[in-house]
């Protein structure tokens, strides 16, 4: 049986410290959304011009692998991302990049230092999501009272992951699959699927995400479509604006809810 290149003692998990940064990769994720989103055309325009600056070294991706190569070290790549999202947008072509970029860093955050070190540990992992749920869905209240914060918020996102590593991929964002109640209407693998390929499927439906600590009601607002992939728009109650999500985080959303209206 192969070696998990990425184990960790449970000694050395800081459950604090990788909470807190994939929260902070969740809050931008959200402050770059609503930002990118106010101005439509601005977006779009800001989105193509990124596609074509192909020398780019951090273009989105779906696959980690395509950015780090399993058994490779991910720590100089996620440097180099969070030196990137540290930078303070002054633009809308400043948020759809720096908003990339959490995406790839986050996409190699959870496979590479929650995902993989945590295999043996996997109550763990699930601290490591609940409590970042948790802090998400605070922000998510807070926002609704005023527009989140630029990310003067964010605190070097290095500083703040914990374990050795020595390696490699996974899955795409996700965001929080917190303490998830056991329900028989949840969607099964095939119908999420189904949803994921033909998003279109799920205009008017309405669905509720079981982790939420308010209401949890949501819906798919629009989807774009990305040499790299398709990325989704969702409006939730208690949110200003759409949040911006990957495949795997719509897929992570899709798990831990319901339909409430079809």
């Amino acid at each position: 049986m192969a070696t998990n290149p990425y184990h960790i003692p449970r000694s050395q998990v800081d459950v604090e410290a990788l909470a807190h940064t994939l929260f902070t990769y969740y809050k931008l994720s959200m402050v770059d959304g609503i930002a990118i989103n106010k101005d439509v055309s601005a977006r779009d325009a800001a989105i193509k011009k990124l596609e074509e600056r192909t020398n780019v070294r951090f273009a989105p991706t779906m696959d980690p692998g395509a950015v780090v190569a399993y058994g490779s070290d991910p720590d100089p790549t996620l440097a180099r991302l969070d030196a990137e999202i540290a930078k303070e947008p002054k633009s809308i072509e400043d948020h759809v990049w720096r908003l990339q970029c959490v995406g790839t860093a986050m996409l190699l955050f959870i496979e590479y230092k929650i995902h993989l070190p945590l295999l043996a540990h996997q109550e763990l992992s699930v601290k490591v999501m609940n409590q970042a749920a948790k802090r998400a869905n605070i922000f998510f209240k807070q926002a609704r009272q005023s527009p989140p914060s630029e990310a003067g918020t964010v605190s070097p996102v290095s500083s703040n992951r914990a374990g050795p590593s020595t390696a490699a991929p996974a899955h795409p964002t996700t965001p929080p699959p917190s303490s998830i109640s056991d329900s028989n209407l949840k969607l099964s693998d095939l119908e999420i699927e189904a949803y994921l390929d033909s998003p279109t499927k799920m205009f008017n439906m309405q669905f509720k995400y079981l982790a939420s600590e308010d209401s949890g009601l949501w819906e798919l607002h629009s989807n774009l479509n990305t040499r790299e992939g398709t990325e989704y728009y969702i409006t939730m109650d208690g949110c200003d604006g759409t949040l911006p999500l990957d495949r795997g985080a719509l897929r992570s959303m899709l798990e831990d809810s319901v339909i409430t209206r079809s």
